[in-house]
């Protein structure tokens, strides 16, 4: 299945079409009318690619988590169209460099994102045929209090969406041609922010992803709603956020951006059961002053990646919650999720085929301790983390053949991460294989 006939399908059963599906604080749509308005955005990618059938159908989305950014992936797929998560928290060479690098024809933004683009307008311009300016949502949800007139806005380049869409509302599906090995989507690496690379997502990976966590992970029925805090540029707002609530059809609330704050009241605002993070949310959040209602909230699984496991004892005891924490990577080629349990320190125990080699690809033996607990054999032990098995999901990087061949020698899945095993097979996570220093779900670089 195409995610293109995913949404139609929810759109238009009568089992789910009548559904709630997304929330924006006191606005929200039913599956129907999301399908709908994503087929107005379809018609509106289709008129601007007109004839140019043999340019690459890409479409750049430079937005804070608002329903636009949704309805436009909704539109770019239904259109053939692939989208294309850009960082909104870039600037400069580096920005362009995303932009352009990833083909992007046309780029979807909201009005305090205009500075940013401005000064690189020159440089887009040899690709970039449009700037769609949203100004639907730019009051909503916890918007920036201000919106200065720009000089950007007087480029020629910049053009409003929303009369387009007015024109293009009430067009019938247009049913574009769309396999599931299809590339869908273009999601950067939480790479350095020099030379991040453009993970490939296909129709198929996206659809069984969200439909796996929705079924055997969140265990998603009625009564369920998801609540997404994460950024949409991010794998893990869109597999473990957006993706398994329509695959669901329960629905998702959006925040424009992370608050550890409001966090709480969101929950509650959108009745979520669930909620995805990457990074440190979950200790941000735990920083905020407890109250003896936290727990008292309708908020049962937390899945994400990168919290500690004494993080997630203390979130799952103070919300009354589960916390499924898991190693892995927006590419999909390996994952170890941790068990209540499992050693301290410890990410987990493997699957079969994860294992920890050398640059040759020969196992490393198992890590030594002392009487301590201190590791005394880091050079022998320590290794990078591969599957053995395949690749899984990774189905490369857009326009870096050599990155590709070097995450896949000897068709396995090289992970760039280092870690080694204890004696029990236990798996622990000790840094990258290059010079980066992660802070909250990003590598930069520690010189």
């Amino acid at each position: 299945m195409t995610l293109g006939a995913l949404i139609r399908e929810r759109g238009t059963a009568d089992g789910t079409r009548a559904l709630p599906f997304l929330r924006f604080f006191g606005w929200e749509c039913t599956f129907e009318e999301y399908y709908q308005e994503s087929v107005a955005w379809a018609h509106l990618f289709l008129a601007q690619r007109g004839k140019r059938t043999n340019a690459p159908f890409h479409v750049g989305i430079l937005l804070d988590n608002t329903p636009d950014y949704l309805f436009a992936l909704g539109g770019a797929w239904l259109a053939g169209a692939v989208a294309v998560g850009i960082n909104n928290t870039k600037r400069g060479t580096h920005l362009a460099h995303d932009i352009l690098h990833t083909d992007c024809r046309w780029v979807v933004t909201e009005p305090h994102y205009l500075d940013v683009l401005a000064p690189i307008i020159p440089e887009l311009e040899s690709k970039v045929e449009c700037i769609f300016l949203s100004r639907r949502w730019q009051h909503v949800g916890r918007a920036p209090s201000e919106h200065p007139e720009t000089r950007a806005e007087a480029l020629a380049a910049v053009a409003e969406v929303e009369p387009r869409l007015q024109r293009l509302r009430g067009n019938v599906d247009p049913h574009a041609p769309v396999e599931p090995g299809d590339l869908a989507l273009l999601l950067f690496t939480s790479g350095t922010v020099t030379a991040p690379k453009a993970v490939q997502c296909s129709h198929r990976r996206l659809v069984e992803t969200g439909t796996n966590i929705a079924r055997n992970v969140y265990n998603l029925g009625p009564g369920d709603a998801g609540y997404i805090a994460m950024p949409l540029f991010h794998a893990n707002a869109i597999m473990c956020g957006f993706l398994p609530a329509l695959a669901a059809a329960v629905p998702v609330g959006l925040a424009r951006k992370f608050s550890k704050h409001h966090w709480l009241e969101d929950i509650h605002r959108y009745g979520a059961t669930y909620f995805n993070y990457t990074g440190k949310p979950l200790a941000y959040i735990l920083s905020t002053p407890r109250r003896p209602d936290d727990a008292d909230n309708p908020l049962r699984i937390c899945f994400g990646n990168e919290g500690s496991a004494r993080v997630a004892r203390e979130f799952e005891e103070r919300f009354g919650c589960q916390v499924v924490d898991v190693f892995g990577s927006s590419e999909g080629g390996l994952g170890v999720t941790r068990q209540p349990g499992d050693p301290p320190g410890s990410i987990g125990f493997p699957a079969p085929g994860i294992a920890v080699v050398d640059e040759h690809g020969t196992e490393r033996p198992p890590a030594k301790f002392d009487s301590h607990g201190k590791l005394v054999n880091p050079e022998e032990c320590i290794g990078e983390i591969v599957n053995t098995q395949g690749v899984a999901w990774f189905e490369g990087y857009y326009k870096n053949d050599e990155a590709t061949r070097e995450r896949t020698r000897f068709g396995w899945y090289w992970s760039g991460d280092l870690g080694y095993k204890d004696e029990r097979g236990y798996l622990y996570f000790v840094g990258r294989t290059t010079e980066w220093l992660r802070v909250d779900g990003e590598n930069f670089l520690a010189r």
